[in-house]
């Protein structure tokens, strides 16, 4: 097997060969003709970026009314002298607050290649993290030229 090119991003890899696409995913292994390729192409999913942060945001700040509901009630228990009950209660939705504050991650750009063929698009994604964008570039070039001498004959 000639390889022109080859890609490796996260669990996700492209092998460019003569007549053959190659694309080993988290969930198989295609193979794809490239005379049935029609194109290729990269973009950055940037709609599914601002709903999965504005997603975050709001659990964010529903943790924050915990925090600040749950110091309202120790601090209120502390100064008033009411039983252990509010002060646990107070202290809980405090702790539980801070934890989800601390466990929301930032949101992570994905992109996706789609490849064009006459039976329909393929999708795959990746986080942009992972990816040399040069190298990206590198091999959607590879590919894009390699059809050209294709769809030349």
């Amino acid at each position: 097997m000639d390889i022109k090119n080859q890609l490796k991003i996260g669990s996700l890899e492209f092998k460019i060969t003569t007549d053959k696409l190659y694309i080993d995913a988290i969930d198989g292994s295609e193979t794809y003709a490239l005379r049935s390729i029609n194109g290729i192409s990269v973009k950055d999913d940037i709609d599914g970026f601002k709903q999965l942060t504005n997603v975050k945001k709001g659990v964010k700040t529903n943790a924050y009314i915990f925090c600040v509901a749950g110091a309202v009630i120790l601090i209120s228990c502390i100064a008033i002298g009411i039983p252990i009950w509010g002060l646990i209660l107070g202290g809980v939705m405090l702790a539980f607050g801070l934890w989800i504050i601390n466990g929301v991650k930032e949101a992570k750009l994905e992109s996706i290649v789609r490849i064009t063929m006459n039976s329909g698009d393929k999708a795959f994604r990746f986080l942009k993290d992972d990816a040399n964008s040069g190298e990206v570039a590198d091999f959607v070039a590879t590919l894009e030229s390699t059809l050209t001498a294709f769809h030349k004959d």
